[in-house]
């Protein structure tokens, strides 16, 4: 029908009877005053100090949701890293264009046989 099949798809839940305590710190327990949180990046059962951060997941939602804090640092990394490919990417019109046109010094094309004696 034309429409394109989805890469990345939410994780899927540990089941909360699965997880007594914390899936990260191992030492919260999970009562009635520690609820169980889920880590929507990993599907990890996780307490309230181990999921307080949250993250854009575009294929979820447009709004931050809840993630695990190594979820998060993963994710974090990982959008500093695009945005420095980004950053650093030739196509950009910034000063670095006026240096090299003065400079003028790109390397001619190689070809394949020209250094054949």
């Amino acid at each position: 029908g034309g429409k394109k099949a989805v890469e990345v798809h939410a994780a899927v839940w540990v089941p909360d009877g699965e997880a007594s305590v914390c899936m990260h710190c191992k030492e919260t327990q999970f009562t009635l005053i520690n609820r169980r949180h889920h880590c929507r990046k990993c599907g990890a059962v996780v307490c309230g100090p181990c999921s307080n951060k949250r993250f854009v997941l575009p294929n979820q939602s447009s709004k931050p949701l809840r993630v695990c804090t190594h979820c998060y640092d993963l994710l974090n990394s990982g959008a500093q890293e695009a945005v420095r490919r980004y950053d650093s990417s030739p196509d950009d019109n910034s000063d670095d264009e006026d240096e090299k046109s003065k400079n003028n010094s790109h390397d001619e094309p190689k070809f394949y046989g020209d250094n054949l004696s």
